[in-house]
């Protein structure tokens, strides 16, 4: 998986790679939003598998 390079797909092969892209960081932006909730602002998170280096570089510690 490859960050798109816009989120408004000129056709369905870019809107559906636009969708997973976009929707997979939001699915991780809210678990990591939750899991700091719980655990406090000094919990550490280990980026793992392999879409790891599409998100790495892309949310604030």
């Amino acid at each position: 998986m490859r960050k798109p390079r816009t989120v408004i797909g000129k056709d369905t092969e870019h809107c559906l790679e636009a969708g997973l892209y976009y929707g997979y960081l939001g699915m991780i932006r809210e678990v990591l939003a939750r899991t700091k909730k719980e655990l406090g602002p000094g919990a550490r998170v280990a980026a793992t598998g392999d879409c790891r280096p599409c998100s790495c570089g892309t949310f604030r510690a």
